[in-house]
């Protein structure tokens, strides 16, 4: 769809222009403050309203109403504002004049990003550019709901790893336990009880003793407590008969090395149960880094199948390339192509589109843009401070005067 006229009237910077495109390159000319700007921003402003528009009142200095009406290929738009509408009277009839119900939500239908502009794309931050070619493909939401399974497996991830590295310092410090280690630990409350009898035996036997040696020098001493003594030792010697003297050192060594290898038994344990623990966290880690790959991969296939405006353009987490090559480090002829096919992929039912600094486009690239327009038969409105060549319509004080005609191809 194209605009077969366009009629201004008092509206911000334009007293009067009407334009009917002989061509699909329509270029404004003028010194800025005749406006240029105001008779390109009626289009955006007619077809979408208060929207798009910045001023409270779009209306001329010292005029009452502004209007703005434009005939495209099956209708004609007519949008009247006053000093109580900032959005304007809208109508929309077709050719016949029937108007037709809910005219904003229909033209609502039919336009794209008509305010587009290729070379202000061109002069985007590389983030900025890829935002709006994200939302020029659909698929924006998509990738910020996987960034966000991206980011959430990430951070659990650095969570585990962190205790992947607390763990492994652990085992790193933990004494190596030896292979010949009992398979549990030692009792030494039994070896305690042990020791302590054994001692309870020596030292009866110690007091037997000593009682033997006493009473033998008693005997000396006491002839006549012999027989009694004799009895004694004889008692005595019957109750050593059945004892035997345990060696007391040896179970003492015995409860220091079990000590010793207990304590080697618990320091395997901790070893084993820290390993345990770093296989487990390892593995989480590991579930965490699939999420991760799984996710790029998915929004690497959602890019690359994405319908692009033009072959070679991709998209990546960081900015727009061509051909393999960053947009910012394209020739100023590339990235105008580039631009000039996003700017006709976002206006695909109202081909028309608007270029506001069209001064810095030289002779090559206002006849690339010519080509590219009479190929897929849009058209694009350029504003150029100088009246040269190319200039179509001249603003002078606010009225547009038509300098020369062309003839489309």
């Amino acid at each position: 769809m194209l605009i077969h006229l366009l009629r201004v009237e008092n509206l911000k910077g334009v007293k009067f222009l009407e334009i009917e495109p002989e061509d699909n390159i329509i270029v404004i000319a003028g010194n800025n403050g005749a406006g240029k700007t105001s008779a390109l921003d009626a289009i955006s402003w007619g077809m979408s309203g208060g929207d798009n528009i910045e001023a409270k009142i779009p209306i001329r200095e010292g005029e009452n109403e502004a209007r703005v009406v434009i005939e495209l290929d099956e209708i004609i738009v007519k949008r009247i504002w006053n000093e109580k509408s900032k959005n304007g009277y809208l109508t929309v009839t077709n050719k016949e004049g029937i108007k037709f119900d809910s005219p904003q939500t229909m033209l609502n239908k039919l336009i794209g990003k008509i305010s587009f502009d290729p070379l202000a794309f061109s002069r985007m931050k590389e983030k900025e550019q890829r935002e709006l070619l994200l939302d020029l493909l659909n698929i924006k939401e998509q990738l910020l709901e996987l960034d966000s399974k991206k980011l959430l497996a990430y951070e659990e991830r650095t969570i585990i790893n962190r205790k992947v590295k607390e763990l492994e310092i652990q085992i790193k410090n933990a004494p190596l336990p030896r292979e010949e280690l009992p398979n549990k630990e030692i009792s030494i409350s039994e070896l305690s009880a042990k020791l302590k009898n054994s001692v309870d035996n020596n030292n009866i036997m110690d007091r037997l003793n000593s009682d033997i040696f006493n009473k033998k020098e008693r005997v000396i001493e006491l002839q006549e407590e012999i027989k009694k003594l004799d009895r004694e030792i004889r008692d005595n010697d019957l109750k050593l008969r059945d004892m035997k003297e345990i060696n007391i050192s040896e179970i003492e060594n015995e409860i220091a090395k079990a000590e010793s290898i207990n304590n080697e038994i618990r320091q395997r344990e901790e070893y084993l149960e820290l390993s345990n623990q770093l296989k487990d966290v390892v593995g989480k880690s590991d579930k965490k880094t699939a999420v991760i790959e799984s996710v790029e991969k998915e929004k690497l296939a959602i890019l690359k199948n994405s319908k692009k405006p033009i072959d070679g353009l991709e998209v990546n987490d960081e900015y727009v390339s061509y051909n393999k090559i960053p947009f910012v480090q394209l020739s100023s002829a590339e990235q105008l192509k580039v631009s000039l096919a996003i700017a006709m992929e976002t206006n695909p039912t109202l081909k028309v589109i608007r270029i506001t600094d069209g001064s810095l486009l030289d002779d090559a690239n206002m006849d690339f843009i010519d080509k590219e327009a009479k190929e897929k038969k849009y058209q694009i409105f350029i504003e150029r401070v100088s009246v040269d060549k190319f200039a179509d319509i001249v603003m002078v004080e606010g009225e547009g005067a038509k300098v020369k005609s062309k003839v489309t191809a």
